[in-house]
């Protein structure tokens, strides 16, 4: 557990770039703080087009399996 928490600080501090590179590179946890970040937006940007909340839903899911 408290490996994690250290993991987790370390990558709160990290700009996007690093993120987004670590991610690319199979760090998993690198990718959950551009989630955090941008799963509202994208959300809402799919909600607006579509008016379906489920839809926007799975749709968002898909966006971050594919990234």
């Amino acid at each position: 557990m408290k490996n994690t928490l250290a993991a987790y600080t370390e990558l709160n501090h990290l700009d996007e770039d690093e993120l987004i590179t670590r991610a690319q590179n199979g760090d998993t946890h690198a990718f959950n703080p551009l989630i955090r970040k941008y799963q509202q937006r994208i959300y809402n940007l799919i909600y607006r087009r579509i008016q379906n909340h489920e839809a926007a839903e799975d749709i968002c899911q898909e966006v971050f399996l594919k990234a």
